[in-house]
């Protein structure tokens, strides 16, 4: 069978091999990606997943996130498939992570407990739909009652703890059944649930009444936290204890809502969207408030002007700093003794609010840093020299300081977010943390120098120098000759993923990772998406360039050591399901013990012509019994230029002795010299298992035939003699040759 889905755009097609397997090991044999710059290839994902794909979804489609952790050694992630210790055929979360073998994977979203809770639900399904930073603790949004208490037969918030205990977050605090009626949950990218970074903080919206707080609300849903288990009203004032409005609260639609202690919450009132109620507080204009530590609340956006406007105007969040001190926010009302209206920042430390921006036409927010002292910002108003009045200029302010024109654009429209937005949310732009770079996506950028095609393309800002670089489009004219601009390049995938913690730019600003269809080095030969990567000012290949599918960039983590990748090719010699989605990791002094030698030459600026091909004079052995519906289409590798490895094909004889005695004298040809390393796999209850591993050094400049004895190793021979069949897949390696050799082989004897 076959499968098709979009990677932001680029159809990929996944050719599933009828291959059944619950394997929870991947990275067993990861290759060298980069020998210059120490970058390898690793295997994130199972290596063999029964013919599924790990799937992504474009955002809406509700199939939960992808992200890594902080340091890079764990990823979540969705499939529509059932592999590893997943119990049910339903869309899981799994979570891999590394370990000195290799990348282990397990599923740790709630199994399901209804025959299809996606149909109760009509888009959730039991996925996570935010995590910790640590991806220890995550919450699923389902209709599925997972929990005896969840009996409204509505939508529900769940915590998975990292001991996989599964609780219902949406509930109060009474050891009683929950009320019925609708609980109607959603997670963050609609503007109304998440997880603090710790794990420790749950925000959800619900139009059930669960505290006595919340006993005024006549209409809509107010805002709850589910800390140390019990659960508080968010939108509650100060006074009294009552609910803010009595028509009900939203969490703020934006990344960073949430402070990272878990300890500041932003939340607007009345709720965002579009209400009409029948109490008059429905009616009243929208206001920003923060909830700080469970003990009171600020009006983040109540006016400091004197006297106050007569009409008042709704508030908008548009992002914040990490820990949640400062605030911005738009407004056409006048709040400050500043004249003018537009972009506001509120310090909570201080309780100062400052106008930053006046503005006419309206200010969209592109990205606010992470320290909070900078925010970049699109406005059709000339606000400073070089822009341009009626078109999208892009600005930058920092600290108290005036806008600083940065360019002017147009905004890509289509599938992918845009720079030109009315909140800081998850779009094509990622800031380093002190403001200082900005990377960010867009279609037109004016200035001669920049040869788009009418396509979107990859810039970084870099303050410092007031310095503007295309690095897509190839603006210093290095592109390889005859190369034209095809695809549009991103720096983000459309999948549900946290840009604080999966950015394309480094907190340095000196790497970034974007990928793109067009061919930016010589080294790019296959005409597909490759994910590049941008180092102080050199650009070269993370994907070798060379593969016939495309591969979509997820995002960096561990300050730029860790950048992951989705691709269905096999780029690995564990990767077994070729043609099937994975995910890998492009790691910085990445690899394995039994990988210690490079299997793909990284392409580097003009040293990407590549060396010539040779072709080994032994006899090539191929697949001889296959455990699948066809033979794995690959990419013909090229071949180091002194070395070669053939394998000599086994007779029935070689077959029979292997299943009797558990040993295997394998012959090879080689040449060149080095370690030849062969590992055995086999399916052992529905897991891919090591049963049999061999090494040997040869010292040869000629062609040479040489003789190595595998064995199987005690689960091995455990499994034959109890099943009395056990199909072994060879994997035959030399060092410093990019190509493998591989042997299916089904053993066979009598039952013990």
């Amino acid at each position: 069978m076959s499968h098709s889905f979009h990677l932001r755009g680029a159809l990929v097609r996944m050719v599933a091999l009828g291959v059944v397997s619950g394997s929870i090991w991947g990275g067993l044999g990861a290759g060298v990606a980069a020998a210059e710059s120490g970058r390898a290839y690793e295997l994130v994902s199972p290596p063999d997943k029964g013919g599924q794909a790990v799937f992504f979804a474009p955002r809406g489609l509700g199939m939960g996130i992808v992200r890594p952790s902080i340091d890079g050694n764990a990823l979540v992630y969705p499939s529509w498939g059932t592999f590893a210790d997943a119990r049910r055929g339903m869309p899981s979360t799994y979570r891999s992570r590394r370990t000195p073998d290799g990348w282990h994977t397990s599923a740790v979203s709630p199994p399901p407990t209804t025959p299809n809770p996606d149909a109760v639900s009509n888009r959730f399904v039991n996925t996570w739909r935010d995590a910790a930073d640590d991806l220890s603790s995550g919450l699923s949004v389902t209709a599925d009652p997972l929990d005896a208490i969840d009996v409204n037969r509505a939508i529900d918030l769940y915590g998975t703890s990292s001991d996989g205990t599964v609780s219902l977050l949406s509930r109060g605090n009474g050891s009683s059944l929950i009320d019925p009626g609708y609980a109607a949950v959603y997670s963050r990218e609609d503007g109304t649930g998440a997880l603090s970074p710790d794990g420790r903080h749950a925000i959800f919206s619900t139009e059930a009444h669960l505290v006595p707080e919340d006993a005024d609300r006549a209409e809509g849903a107010d805002l709850y936290e589910r800390f140390e288990g019990k659960t508080y009203l968010v939108n509650q004032s100060d006074a009294g204890g009552t609910v803010v409005n009595k028509c009900g609260s939203s969490f703020a639609a934006v990344s960073r809502a949430i402070s990272s202690d878990g300890e500041r919450v932003i939340f607007q009132s009345p709720p965002l969207g579009i209400f009409f109620g029948f109490d008059p507080d429905c009616w009243r204009p929208k206001e920003i408030f923060m909830r700080v530590g469970r003990a009171r609340t600020i009006q983040i956006s109540q006016s400091q002007r004197t006297p106050v406007a007569a009409t008042p105007a709704d508030k908008f969040f548009r992002g914040s700093s990490l820990d949640g001190d400062k605030v911005y926010f738009t407004s056409s009302e006048e709040l400050t003794d500043r004249p003018g209206n537009g972009l506001y920042r509120y310090t909570v430390s201080t309780g100062r609010l400052d106008l930053v921006v006046s503005a006419t036409s309206g200010v969209y927010v592109t990205k606010v840093s992470a320290d909070g002292s900078t925010v970049y910002f699109v406005a059709s108003d000339a606000l400073a020299p070089g822009a341009e009045l009626g078109v999208d200029n892009l600005y930058y302010v920092r600290g108290d300081g005036s806008p600083t024109f940065v360019a002017k654009t147009s905004s890509f429209d289509g599938f992918l977010s845009t720079i030109r937005s009315d909140y800081e949310g998850p779009r094509q732009a990622n800031v380093t943390p002190d403001g200082r770079r900005l990377l960010f996506v867009a279609s037109k950028v004016d200035g001669e120098e920049f040869e788009t095609n009418g396509r979107a393309q990859v810039y970084l800002y870099d303050i410092d120098g007031a310095r503007l670089t295309c690095l897509s489009c190839d603006p210093a004219g290095q592109r390889p000759a005859g190369s034209v601009a095809r695809t549009d390049a991103a720096v983000k995938a459309l999948l549900e993923t946290n840009d604080d913690q999966a950015p394309a730019i480094t907190a340095d600003g000196r790497t970034v990772v974007f990928d793109t269809g067009d061919q930016l080095v010589a080294g790019d030969t296959n005409g597909r998406r490759d994910v590049y990567e941008y180092r102080d000012g050199r650009l070269s290949l993370v994907t070798t360039g060379r593969d016939r599918n495309d591969s979509a960039l997820i995002g960096m983590a561990g300050n730029g050591r860790d950048v992951f990748f989705a691709t269905s090719a096999s780029l690995v010699a564990a990767d077994i399901d070729g043609g099937n989605v994975d995910v890998y990791d492009a790691r910085l002094g990445g690899g394995f013990p039994d990988e210690v030698e490079p299997s793909v030459q990284r392409c580097d600026g003009d040293g990407c012509q590549g060396a010539a091909q040779r072709t080994p004079q032994f006899g090539d052995v191929g697949t001889q019994t296959f455990s699948g519906d066809g033979q794995i289409d690959e990419p013909e590798p090229q071949l180091a230029p002194d070395k070669a490895l053939a394998v000599r094909r086994l007779s029935r004889i070689d077959k029979k002795r292997f299943a009797t005695t558990g040993r295997l004298r394998l012959t090879v040809r080689v040449q060149g010299g080095g370690t030849v390393r062969v590992r055995g796999t086999a399916k052992i209850n529905r897991r891919v298992r090591s049963v049999a591993k061999a090494s040997r050094r040869i010292n040869a400049t000629r062609k040479l035939n040489a003789r190595i004895v595998v064995r199987l190793n005690r689960a091995g021979k455990r499994t034959l003699a109890k099943q009395g069949k056990l199909r072994v897949r060879l994997v035959v390696r030399l060092a410093g040759l990019p190509q493998h050799r591989t042997l299916s082989i089904t053993l066979s004897r009598k039952r013990a």
